[in-house]
């Protein structure tokens, strides 16, 4: 079973649901590393250097040397190698203050591109203030889900076996395709308690198969993710549930949300735990945190976001703490007309997100289409008339127009990477020069659709087109030479005298 959001329209599931990694051979380094930080997209590699890694620990194994060792407390471990699974591992960080005296509650982690130490470096400094340990697998990727599940259970198995685990406060946590991992892990095995999902919701399952009932679930998403959408409605969904619920959000776009953002969600986790009776309610502490998240809710301008912080208050600690100030706040803001254009604005916005994002996935598809039509061509005039329309949006002068216009850029960005990697994943070369040309049709200026076309030409067997397309990403930037030289896609054209040029013409450094 494939990993599948749960959204309305069937393109976007497909988005979400690329080929498993590892991709062919071609694929084998992986993204070039601006290429990962240009767009954070649903998909994951694993590289051969994650091939070696698992082929060490099992050659260490088996020749009966461990490769376990003691891990220090506040350094994050890159690299642990699970005792009875030597071909998995994970990512370790224990909290300056860990020690086996006393219990401690643990984050189960999972990164779409199975990057466990990328979380917890952000989120260590939280870890230490909440009194976490952070675990993020190194063997959990976008795919297949049974995959993903029996890394959760081995590192869960391997953590809770060796460390001081509070096994009532065990939780999960995810960015992206991991988010969906994360509460798949805690709608299919027993003991988790809550989950931070982080920009994305979650996965497809049988509707019978639903969230544990208490479970608690922090939502964070940044306000330019084209997944912003899909958290609101599963907000509305919490609510109508009555599941213990929160959502955070970010000035960010489509990646881990920021280490105070993160350290919010931990400490809201805390007091879902006090309300559950999974750890004391520590009457001071509680009236600190309220004091402090009431004065938050009072320095907000917008009238809905003010609305939603003093309902959210009312609701976390009624039955612990007099809620009083924050229900006459939400209750001022109510009676405001300003609230209700609020909420009219918002609506309409994600009206107009859902209906662009449909009627995008109709268009490349009909792109797509002309493969079958000889002596046509997808609409380039149509393409850029998009792309202008987007760029107009991120220039206005409303703010929430210029987050819509992010996230539509984001949604193109995403669309063009993941479905031009799924094709050169099946070496259906023509779809991905297709793509890929789109892209550079809606972002000329930038060097990321280039360099990715130039791959796609290079695999093809179009060498001048693929040193055109490697010229006009430098043009517009790029400047690795480490990334050329190891990327396997331009294996056949490094014995051509203009692939040498192109080179020297890079600066030594990555």
């Amino acid at each position: 079973m494939a990993i599948q959001p749960k959204k309305a329209d069937y393109f976007r599931a497909q988005i979400d649901s690329l080929p498993p990694r590892p991709r062919p051979s071609f694929a084998g380094a992986g993204r070039p590393a601006y290429l990962l930080a240009y767009i954070r997209a649903d998909s994951a590699t694993k590289c051969d250097a994650s091939m070696l890694r698992k082929l060490t620990a099992f050659a260490a194994f088996a020749i009966g040397l461990s490769p376990v060792r003691a891990q220090q407390p506040g350094v994050v471990a890159d690299t642990v190698w699970c005792r009875n699974h030597p071909r998995q591992s994970y990512a370790l960080y224990l909290p300056a203050g860990y020690s086996t005296a006393r219990t401690w509650p643990v984050v189960y982690m999972f990164d779409p591109a199975a990057q466990g130490a990328q979380p917890l470096r952000r989120y260590q400094g939280a870890a230490d203030a909440y009194g976490f340990i952070l675990a993020g697998s190194n063997s959990s990727a976008n795919g297949a889900l049974e995959s993903s599940l029996d890394a959760a259970r081995v590192l869960r198995a391997d953590i809770e076996s060796r460390y001081s685990v509070n096994k009532q406060r065990l939780y999960t946590s995810g960015f992206s395709g991991g988010s969906r991992v994360a509460s798949a892990v805690a709608m299919l095995t027993e003991g988790i308690v809550g989950v931070a999902g982080c920009g994305a919701g979650l996965p497809d399952l049988p509707p019978s198969v639903k969230l544990p009932a208490g479970l608690a679930y922090a939502g964070l998403v940044g306000l330019d993710d084209s997944n912003y959408g899909e958290m609101l409605e599963l907000r509305a969904q919490w609510r109508g549930q009555h599941t213990p619920h929160t959502l955070l959000v970010f000035d960010g776009g489509h990646d881990w949300p920021p280490a105070s953002t993160f350290g919010q969600a931990l400490e809201w986790l805390e007091l879902q735990a006090s309300k559950a009776g999974q750890r004391d309610k520590q009457p001071d502490g509680l009236t600190a945190y309220f004091q402090k998240r009431l004065a938050a809710a009072r320095a907000i301008a917008e009238p809905l976001a003010a609305w939603e912080a003093y309902e959210q208050l009312r609701t976390d600690f009624a039955g612990l703490l007099d809620v009083a100030a924050a229900r006459e706040g939400a209750e001022a803001l109510a009676r405001k007309p300003e609230l209700q254009r609020a909420r009219q604005q918002q609506r309409t916005i994600l009206q107009r997100d859902s209906s662009w994002q449909r009627e995008t996935g109709r268009a490349y598809y009909q792109a797509l289409a002309t493969r079958a039509q000889p002596g046509t061509a997808p609409d380039a005039a149509g393409w850029r008339s998009r792309a202008a329309a987007v760029q107009q949006l991120r220039q206005s002068s409303n703010p929430a127009e210029q987050h819509l216009g992010n996230r539509q850029l984001h949604f193109l960005r995403l669309l063009f990477d993941s479905q031009g990697e799924a094709a050169l994943a099946n070496q259906d070369f023509w779809a991905a020069v297709t793509t890929f040309r789109l892209w550079t049709l809606v972002e000329p200026g930038s060097a990321a659709p280039y360099y990715q076309l130039a791959a796609a030409y290079a695999l093809e067997g179009q060498s001048a087109r693929a040193f055109k397309a490697l010229e006009q990403a430098r043009t517009q930037g790029f400047s690795s030479r480490a990334e050329l030289e190891r990327n396997p896609a331009f294996r056949s054209l490094r014995v051509d005298k203009r692939y040498q040029k192109l080179l020297a013409s890079l600066p030594e450094k990555p």
